[in-house]
């Protein structure tokens, strides 16, 4: 149920343009920014960054900005300014992505949000990923996409057939979460796992009980 919750904000939040929840937005290439500088308004102004990642700001000049959340940036910004104005309040917000987003989660190496400036194909987002973990259900990995209600898409794809040529592969479109789902044995491990302390303290009572049985 929790990774419904996840997989729903981070579409929701894909398609309106604001930070995603589950991990917040790096500045990339491209991107538009808001620079806010509280009661400066010589210095607030709208800026792009550039394909080397940098922004050009007065008195600051250029400021590498790429990899930062607003909320880094903003403080970065904070402290280079300080030397010019005092206790200087900066606030940063991204008004228009340059790179398109998708995101995989699940049983995937390196889960997480990734930048494309083109169509991508499922295998190349994959193999950007890293890999499928030994516990991926490969067969039924799972695009969730938004659809045209509130409810999203959400296509199957058997990712075994793709690495084998029998179907083509799938293109993933900015704003795609693809969630790679854990097998039912690596499932039922992990809920062992946290039954098994209970279990022993369990059996360590009905031994105490046996014992005070036969002393009676």
């Amino acid at each position: 149920m929790l990774r419904l919750f996840i997989i729903a904000g981070l579409i929701v939040c894909g398609c309106y343009g604001f930070v995603p929840a589950v991990e917040e937005y790096k500045i990339q290439p491209e991107d538009e920014l808001e620079i806010f500088v509280w009661q400066y308004q010589d210095l607030s102004r709208r800026t792009p960054v550039d394909l080397d990642g940098n922004i050009y700001l007065p008195l600051l000049d250029r400021v590498p900005a790429t990899g930062l959340t607003s909320p880094q940036l903003a403080k970065k910004l904070a402290e280079k300014y300080s030397e010019f104005i005092k206790a200087p309040e900066v606030s940063v917000i991204v008004t228009k992505f340059g790179y398109r987003v998708v995101y995989i989660l699940g049983e995937i190496t390196k889960p997480g949000q990734y930048s494309i400036t083109k169509d991508m194909s499922l295998m190349q987002l994959i193999s950007i990923a890293g890999s499928l973990t030994a516990d991926a259900i490969a067969d039924k990995i799972q695009i969730y996409r938004k659809g045209t209600g509130t409810r999203p898409e959400v296509f199957t794809v058997d990712f075994n057939k793709i690495m084998t040529g029998t179907v083509d592969d799938f293109i993933v479109r900015p704003g795609d979460v693809v969630y790679v789902p854990k097998t039912a044995v690596s499932q039922w491990n992990v809920s062992l796992n946290r039954m098994t302390p209970t279990l022993s303290f369990i059996a360590s009572v009905a031994s105490l009980l046996t014992l005070l049985v036969v002393l009676l």
